[in-house]
């Protein structure tokens, strides 16, 4: 590895706010672009940071879950990454880091979640994860 980006936020959504999710919607692969700031012939890139879960007031199982594929694959992929709060108003910030394939610059990622409505009633999801690194 020649060089490590800065870390730039590479996917981040919150479903309180409603940020990121015209971008990453959930229930629907979604391309992630960072051929903007990957150096050409990068394979992969080291993703870092979050799951995020605040439960709301509610009584529900809130679940939390992530999948990921390289740019233009068809395959329907199970998820890789979950996270899981069962407490009524409790919180999980799951840590979670992947090395995943990326062609010119692109990967794909597809969320869940197990609950619907809004918070404060119910549980609100997030995920911040940054590029930290690449490989060529």
């Amino acid at each position: 590895m020649a060089h490590t980006p800065i870390q730039f936020t590479a996917i981040f959504l919150n479903s309180y706010t409603g940020e990121g999710l015209d971008t990453f919607p959930a229930n629907e692969w979604s391309t992630v672009d960072l051929s903007g700031i990957l150096p050409e012939g990068t394979k992969a890139v080291f993703l870092s940071g979050l799951l995020i879960i605040t439960h709301g007031t509610e009584e529900e199982l809130c679940d939390l879950t992530l999948a990921y594929r390289n740019h233009g694959e068809r395959d329907d992929h199970t998820y890789i990454a979950q996270t899981v709060e069962t407490a009524v108003q409790g919180g999980q910030r799951t840590p979670h880091s992947i090395w995943i394939p990326v062609l010119e610059g692109r990967f794909e990622i597809k969320w869940s979640r197990s609950t619907d409505g809004t918070w404060p009633a119910h549980c609100s999801y997030g995920i911040n994860l940054k590029a930290v690194g690449y490989l060529r």
